[in-house]
């Protein structure tokens, strides 16, 4: 399995079968060289193992990758399947991210509304500021209660992307 679609495809069922550890980081840094927000491949020979640091995946492989993951994000949002998408500054993700933090389908660990709100922070004002509509009204209303209420977290991430947050919607 030395092609980049059979190694991403084996990355991705590693991760979808509950395998964590350096995986959503893997995961995510050859999504984002894949992406139109890649780095040098400097950057990415210094952070992934050599067996993965000049893989690349078409853009139909890439979309394909981000469906599946988000597929699974809806029912369960895993912080480590938030993690392998969350720097592919993709519409998909952000518009999921909204909708999970808005109406989870369980409760959320801090860690996943950590995952969430960086996620939102990073790609959410880009998105707005090419669309008002990416978040419909009554969305938005919804996600500006939310943050209302994690304001209050005793958690200082969660704090800062909030207050960073607010300044958007």
């Amino acid at each position: 399995m030395t092609d980049s679609k059979g190694i991403i495809k084996g990355l991705l069922n590693r991760l979808l079968a509950g395998e964590r550890g350096n995986l959503p980081l893997h995961l995510a840094l050859i999504l984002e060289a894949s992406s139109p927000l890649k780095n040098e491949d400097q950057h990415y020979d210094a952070l992934l193992p050599s067996t993965f640091a000049r893989v690349r995946v078409d853009p139909d492989t890439f979309q394909e990758t981000i469906r599946i993951i988000c597929s699974e994000l809806s029912s369960n949002p895993d912080a480590g399947l938030l993690f392998a998408v969350s720097m592919t500054g993709s519409d998909t993700v952000t518009r999921l991210v909204v909708d999970l933090l808005v109406s989870p389908p369980r409760p959320l660990t801090i860690n996943e509304v950590q995952q969430m709100l960086g996620i939102l922070e990073s790609y959410l004002p880009f998105a707005l500021s090419k669309n008002v509509n990416f978040v419909n009204s009554s969305l938005q209303t919804r996600l500006s209660s939310v943050l209302g209420q994690l304001s209050s977290s005793s958690d200082f991430v969660i704090q800062r992307h909030v207050r960073n947050l607010k300044k958007f919607l």
